[in-house]
C-alpha cells in the first residue's frame, strides 16, 4: 500500500470530534479569503456561517444609505471603491451588500462578479446571465412586448381583431379601434398572452421589430437584443441566443441593450453591479490589455448614465497606479469625471470587538453554555492574535480556527481536551502563523 492511501484512510477516520469543548463544530473559517462564487446560496450560506455584521455597521450603514438615496430614490448613478489592505474584509462586505440589495429591492438588477476573469465588462455579461435564469430573460422579452404594444395598439391585426371580438359578447357592437384598446387591458393584465397574439399572426411580427427598433435603438438598445426579444420562441432558445451575444465582438453593446431593456420595460428600476478584486486588472494583466477593458468599462458606464451603478473592491497598492493611469475611475480629480466615491474597510481596531465576535462565533456552535463567552480562547491570547495580525479578520479568523483544531486534535486522541491558554498558543503559534502565511 501507498504512503498515500495509508495516510488517506487514517484520516478517513480521524474525525475531530469537538464536543469537549462544547462545540458541535469548528466554528471559525479555515481561509481567510471569501469563496470565489457567484452562486447565491453559497454565497448565503458562507455569510450566515462566517460574517459578523455588527463588527463592520459603520461601513454598511454608510454605504446602504448611500447607494439607496442615491441611486433607488433619486435615480442617479452612484459609484463606489471599498479599498483597504490584503484580508480587512472588504469581499466580504461586497456580498453582503450584494445579497441585501437583491433581496430587498426586487424592482433593480443586482450582479456580483467575484474576480473580472473575462475582462471587466464581459465578466459583468457573464455573471448577470449565470445569476438571471432563462424564465428571467423571457419575462422580460413579455415585459417589453407589452409595453410597446399597449403604446402602439394599431400593431395588433384589424383582421384578427374582427374574428376576435365576435368571441366577446360585450365587444361585438363596438369599434375595431375600441377592441384593441381593451384587448390591450387584457394583454397588460395577462389574461391575454402576449407571445400568443405573436404566435396567432394578431401582431404582424416584422411590423412589431420596426417598432421596436424605431423606438428602442435611440436608447442604445441593439438590433439583434429587439430581433431575440421580438421573436422569443422558448425561454431556452432565448437564453441561449442571448448567451450567444456574449461571444460576439460587440458584447459590450449587447450587455449595455440587455440593461435598458430592464429600465425602459418599467419593472426595474436601477441596476448595481458589484466587482470584487478589481486591482487583478493591473496585477495580472499586461498594461496594454488592462487600458483596453478600462477604456472598455469607460464607455459602458458613460451609456448606462444614471441607469447603473458600481461598486468595487481595491487594493491601496494598485489603487494607486489606478488613480494615475485612470483618473476618470478616482473621485473628482479629472475635467470629466465618473464620480467615484472612496470608502476604505480598515482593520479592526478594538480588542473589545475582536472578543465580540469571537464570543459570537463560538455561541453558534455551542452545544451547552460555556464556562467564559469565548471559551476555550482566553483573552490574552484573542488579544495577542489581534495585536500580532494587525486586526485583519482575514488572519485572525483563520488562526483561531486552526488553533481550536489542534485543541480538538488532542482531546480527540486523549480525551482531555486543553483550554487554548498562552501556554497553548506559545507551543502551537509557530505553526499556526505558518499555515495562514502560505
Amino acid at each position: 500500500m501507498s504512503i498515500a492511501i495509508d495516510e488517506i484512510r487514517k484520516m478517513k477516520e480521524k474525525v475531530l470530534d469537538y464536543s469537549g469543548y462544547g462545540l458541535n463544530y469548528n466554528p471559525f473559517p479555515a481561509a481567510g479569503v471569501s469563496p470565489d462564487t457567484a452562486n447565491i446560496d453559497q454565497i448565503r450560506a458562507f455569510l450566515d456561517k462566517y460574517f459578523y455584521e455588527k463588527i463592520r455597521a459603520k461601513e454598511i450603514t454608510q454605504l446602504v444609505r448611500d447607494l439607496v438615496r442615491s441611486s433607488y430614490i433619486e435615480g442617479s448613478a452612484r459609484h463606489m471603491w471599498l479599498w483597504g489592505d490584503w484580508r480587512v474584509g472588504k469581499s466580504t462586505i461586497l456580498m453582503k451588500l450584494f445579497l441585501a440589495l437583491r433581496d430587498e429591492l426586487q424592482d433593480c438588477i443586482t450582479v456580483y462578479v467575484p474576480k473580472p476573469r473575462y475582462g471587466l465588462v464581459k465578466s459583468i455579461f457573464y455573471y448577470f446571465t449565470r445569476e438571471y435564469d432563462p424564465e428571467f430573460f423571457f419575462e422580460l422579452a413579455r415585459k417589453i412586448l407589452v409595453k410597446v404594444i399597449s403604446e402602439n395598439p394599431n400593431l395588433i391585426q384589424d383582421d384578427w381583431v374582427e374574428v376576435w371580438k365576435e368571441s366577446q359578447e360585450s365587444l361585438k357592437e363596438k369599434t375595431i379601434q375600441e377592441c384593441k384598446l381593451k384587448l390591450v387591458e387584457e394583454i397588460k393584465k395577462d389574461t391575454v398572452d402576449v407571445f400568443s397574439l405573436i404566435s396567432e399572426g394578431a401582431i404582424d411580427s416584422e411590423k412589431l421589430y420596426d417598432v421596436c427598433v424605431a423606438k428602442l435603438s435611440p436608447e442604445y438598445v441593439t438590433e439583434d437584443v429587439i430581433k431575440i426579444f421580438t421573436d422569443p420562441k422558448d425561454p431556452e432558445t432565448l437564453y441561449r441566443n442571448i448567451l450567444e451575444l456574449s461571444e460576439k465582438r460587440n458584447y459590450s453593446d449587447h450587455l449595455v441593450a440587455l440593461f435598458k431593456v430592464c429600465i425602459i420595460s418599467g419593472y426595474y428600476k436601477h441596476i448595481f453591479v458589484f466587482i470584487d478584486d478589481v486591482e487583478d486588472v493591473i496585477r495580472l494583466w499586461a498594461r496594454g490589455k488592462a487600458e483596453k477593458e478600462t477604456d472598455e468599462l469607460n464607455n459602458f458606464l458613460d451609456r448606462m448614465h444614471s441607469n447603473l451603478s458600481l461598486l468595487g473592491t481595491m487594493h491601496p497598492e494598485y489603487f494607486g497606479i489606478w488613480k494615475e493611469r485612470y483618473e476618470r475611475f478616482v473621485g473628482r480629480a479629472s475635467a470629466d469625471p465618473l464620480n467615484f466615491t472612496l470608502v476604505e474597510v480598515r482593520p479592526i481596531e478594538s480588542d473589545a470587538d475582536i472578543m465580540e465576535m469571537v464570543s459570537y462565533f463560538i455561541s453558534k456552535a455551542c452545544k451547552t453554555t460555556p464556562p467564559y463567552p469565548t471559551y476555550p480562547f482566553k483573552e490574552e491570547v484573542i488579544k495577542d492574535l489581534h495585536k500580532r495580525l494587525g486586526g485583519k479578520l482575514g488572519l485572525i479568523l483563520p488562526s483561531l480556527y486552526s488553533l481550536l483544531m489542534k485543541g480538538a486534535e488532542i482531546g480527540t486522541e486523549t480525551g482531555k481536551y486543553p483550554e487554548i491558554d498562552m501556554e497553548f498558543y506559545e507551543k502551537m503559534k509557530r505553526g499556526v502563523f505558518e499555515e495562514i502565511s502560505s
